[in-house]
């Protein structure tokens, strides 16, 4: 589902040369359906487009598209794209199809529900119909456990256990007034890693949303890359991009930028501050609006 992540496996496999195509689930069936000139029509407002629109064209042509089938299949980060008409379209690709048992696929519907791609009613029947054996991962292998520890009391979320015991930075959580108190923090905690020996490249800025990205770009002085499809590390520079956009990735200091408000209630929005917070493997920081302060600990009071 998330196209920057496609693209930083796709250069890993490349380096494996064991012949793995990965490819960006929502692009591909475009593509090849684009190919032929048989995309549906877009009707304004249709928001199961890409979810079911898309997907069911493919199916109907799927036999006029010429698409070489894969030996084995791999469907990760399955929770963003786990619907009906999407899952058929993945396994028309696979020699023998669904029924051969040449796939593995990963989900952590728990954690990562933020795209709402996940249909749980279909999910309990695709167990119960094809030839699977679910397991369950036991440990946290990214985070250490102080990490995991704040990213559950902010998102009030599950904690997990963590196979990293030893904590070698504790996490920080800074409050701040305005955009302007906000760059120099940040722009002091960055100097910070950098004056203890983390190079440019270990660290990332993330945001919730483009707008701030767009005024770190301008306001901080360190030089930055913003993530994309092509590069997601750039030596020499620090890594910013939207929380959103690096999903799946990670990097071994985070900082999470610009948290304007904060709602318990509000799944989506949790699910997103934890799949932020989890992105860092050493060290991470946490900059929120000095407004959101009194909700904050009003929700941790409650748990």
């Amino acid at each position: 589902y998330n196209k920057n992540l496609a693209g930083e496996l796709s250069r890993n496999m490349k380096k494996l040369e064991q012949g793995v195509n990965v490819v960006h689930v929502h692009g591909f069936i475009y593509d090849k359906l684009n190919e032929k000139d048989l995309l549906p029509p877009r009707v304004q407002g249709d928001n199961q487009y890409w979810n079911r629109s898309l997907p069911q064209q493919f199916k109907m042509w799927f036999d006029s598209l010429e698409v070489e089938k894969y030996d084995f299949i791999v469907i990760d980060e399955a929770q963003d794209i786990f619907q009906e008409d999407l899952i058929d379209s993945i396994f028309l690709l696979l020699k023998g199809g669904i029924e051969s048992g040449n796939w593995a696929i990963f989900i952590d519907q728990k954690y990562q529900g933020f795209y709402g791609g996940f249909n749980e009613d279909y999910y309990n029947l695709f167990l119960n119909t094809y030839p699977c054996s679910p397991q369950f991962l036991p440990l946290n292998c990214r985070n250490h456990s102080n990490i995991i520890e704040v990213a559950s009391i902010h998102s009030g979320l599950a904690s997990m256990p963590c196979r990293r015991l030893k904590i070698p930075m504790k996490t920080e959580t800074t409050f701040y007034k305005n955009e302007e108190e906000l760059t120099k923090i940040l722009n002091a905690k960055i100097k910070d890693w950098l004056a203890h020996g983390a190079l440019p490249e270990q660290i990332t800025v993330l945001t919730l949303n483009k707008e701030i990205l767009q005024l770190l770009k301008k306001q901080i002085p360190t030089e930055m890359h913003q993530v994309d499809t092509e590069c997601c590390y750039q030596k020499g520079k620090v890594s910013i991009s939207t929380i959103h956009g690096y999903k799946g990735l990670e990097s071994e200091f985070i900082c999470v930028v610009g948290i304007d408000e904060y709602n318990r209630n509000n799944k989506e929005m949790m699910s997103l501050l934890f799949v932020g917070y989890s992105r860092a493997k050493i060290g991470l920081s946490i900059f929120i609006n000095e407004d959101v302060r009194a909700p904050l600990a009003l929700s941790i009071t409650k748990i």
